[in-house]
Formats: C-alpha cells, structure tokens, sequence
C-alpha cells in the first residue's frame, strides 16, 4: 500500500547541517522534535532534503517546515523562493535563512529532561502549529486527542487509516 502523495514536508538541510552544525544525529534535536510534534497534531508530514526539492520538485507538497535551516545552497534556495512564489506556504523558527521570510514562525524547543512535560509541550506547540496552518493548510485525519496518532496509505479508491494510542505508561 504506496504512501500518500506528501502535502506537508520537513525540509532536512545537509548544509545547515555542515556548515551550521544543525540536524538531527540520530533521533535527537530540534528536527526530531519538530517531526515529533507535528505527529502529534496528526500532520502527517514527509521528510525532504535540499538535493531532493531540487532533483524532484516540491511534488504535492503545500507547507515547507524549515526547522534550523539558517544554510541553504544557492540552488536550494531558489526552489524554496520559487515554491512560495507559487503559493506554498513556509514554516520556519527564528533560524531561517534571512533572505526568507516565513508565513508561520514557531518557536524552537529545548528539553526539559522530563520527558511528560517534553511531550506535553511539544504536543502543545503542534496542535498551535496546526491552529495557525488552518487558513491554509487541512490536515487529512484529525483526532480529538494528541495521543492518537494517525497515518494514511492509499490505493485505489481505498484509504488504509493506522492509528497508534500514544499513551504511554511504565
């Protein structure tokens, strides 16, 4: 059962990475948790590098979320120019490259070590997050709780709905 073609997407920038020392190393970092939240407020977004967008396009894909994207290759940019130029909408933190200005600001996300307040904050800022996509942007699925994570394949006139009962206990 193929994937939905993407309408949201995580830019993942190799140069900010390099040059800026951003990126996730693993399954930690502002990306991570930016990728985590948006989950949470069942956003479904895919994950794109800069080589990708430039290759491939911007596909489907209305809202580019550009967390600690301050680097970008001069290609890259230009396809990010081009896709808001075209009615894309950009997501991004205070980081973004200045010559970029985004619709939507969020703010960065620093760990507390507790990982219920984590979650609940990062819950938080993606259900804010998807409050202020609202005039632009409708998700596929919504739930009425955070907790309930869904995803969706396609094929044919069938859609497959995953949903995953995110309360933890120990």
């Amino acid at each position: 059962i193929p994937e939905r073609p993407a309408k949201i997407a995580i830019l993942e920038s190799y140069s900010s990475a390099f040059f800026a020392g951003r990126g996730t190393w693993g399954a930690a970092g502002w990306i991570w948790d930016t990728h985590l939240m948006m989950l949470w407020a069942n956003l479904a977004p895919a994950v794109v590098y800069e080589e990708t967008l430039i290759r491939d396009g911007f596909g489907d894909i209305e809202v580019l979320v550009m967390p600690h994207c301050d680097v970008l290759t001069e290609k890259a940019y230009k396809a990010v120019r081009k896709f808001r130029k075209n009615g894309g909408i950009i997501v991004a933190d205070r980081y973004l490259v200045p010559a970029l200005t985004p619709d939507i600001v969020i703010d960065e996300f620093i760990r507390t070590r507790d990982p219920r307040k984590d979650k609940a904050q990062l819950q938080k800022a993606g259900l804010k997050l998807k409050k202020d996509l609202r005039p632009f942007f409708t998700p596929y699925t919504e739930t009425g709780d955070p907790d309930l994570v869904t995803w969706v394949r396609s094929s044919g006139d069938a859609d497959y709905l995953f949903a995953v009962n995110d309360k933890r206990t120990f």
